[in-house]
């Protein structure tokens, strides 16, 4: 199960409700159970672009938690199109 941010929501299910989704990370499938309301920036730095799974969960896909008092995480999308690409294809 995973804990997901306003700004994933929206990148991942732009289309619907993302509760009771599926997300993969590094191919481990995880089932959407809440999204945080959005709360913007806070001095230019977003608060809408995380996701939370169970610490025991991460250990056991992961690794060990020796030594650790925090994770952190940045993700990659799969594709990558820029916007000129998409403004430059789109017919109008």
């Amino acid at each position: 199960m995973a804990y997901i941010g306003a700004d994933v929501a929206n990148k991942i299910f732009p289309a619907g409700n993302p509760i009771g989704g599926e997300i993969t990370i590094r191919g481990l499938p995880y089932r959407v159970i809440g999204v945080e309301a959005a709360k913007g920036t806070v001095f230019g730095i977003p608060q809408d672009t995380f996701i939370v799974i169970p610490l025991k969960t991460y250990a056991n896909n992961f690794g060990g938690l020796m030594r650790q008092r925090s994770l952190y995480f940045m993700g990659t999308p799969r594709w990558t199109t820029s916007l000129a690409t998409l403004s430059k294809n789109r017919v109008f």
